[in-house]
């Protein structure tokens, strides 16, 4: 690990190059993404479930 960070200190213009590359990489693959992943829709319908003990389907109806 030290030998790695030596080798980064030791090679400035290397290091800015790779930041460089890695940030410009990041921005074109953000500007690249899709914006509407999960379009909005509208729900239709929807199914009402309720439990009332005792009743019969036509009272809570």
């Amino acid at each position: 690990m030290k030998a790695f960070v030596k080798f980064f200190l030791n090679n400035k213009a290397f290091t800015w190059l790779l930041l460089i590359l890695i940030i410009a990489g990041g921005m074109v693959a953000y500007s690249g993404m899709g914006k509407l992943e999960d379009a909005p829709f509208t729900i239709k319908q929807a199914v009402v479930t309720t439990t009332y003990p005792g009743a019969s389907p036509l009272e809570v109806q």
